[in-house]
């Protein structure tokens, strides 16, 4: 039996809280593209910057040829796994990563996680309509 995984991500841009998400899917887009699951309004972040995936049961972060590179924990990468309590940049934006487990709702792990209120994001189905 496969365990949920749920992906939140605070993020902030230059020190300052921006927003959180919450992620139940095995794909995470990043970029400056209207329709990315995290868009991030700045010109030093490329339209497809970065993908965030769960691949044999871990999260790891892939840059997508970005201009300006996709950095975890302060290094430069192309490909790495990811755990609770890192830092991948975006340009002037931090994402900090909490991997949560299990059944018990994500808003009760998460709580203590974000600065404001969670956001939580479905993955979109084709033939649905766009979710605001």
């Amino acid at each position: 039996m496969t365990q949920r995984r749920t992906i939140v991500i605070r993020v902030t841009q230059n020190a300052k809280p921006a927003f959180t998400l919450a992620f139940h899917q095995e794909e995470v887009s990043v970029g400056r593209e209207p329709g990315m699951d995290v868009t991030l309004s700045s010109s030093e972040v490329s339209r497809s910057h970065c993908a965030i995936e769960l691949v044999n049961g871990q999260f790891q972060v892939r840059d997508l040829g970005s201009k300006n590179g996709t950095f975890l924990n302060g290094r430069k990468i192309t490909s790495h796994t990811i755990e609770s309590g890192d830092n991948i940049q975006v340009g002037d934006f931090q994402l900090w990563i909490q991997v949560l487990a299990g059944s018990q709702p994500y808003e009760e792990k998460a709580a203590s996680f974000a600065d404001g209120r969670t956001l939580e994001r479905q993955p979109f189905t084709a033939g649905e309509p766009a979710r605001e």
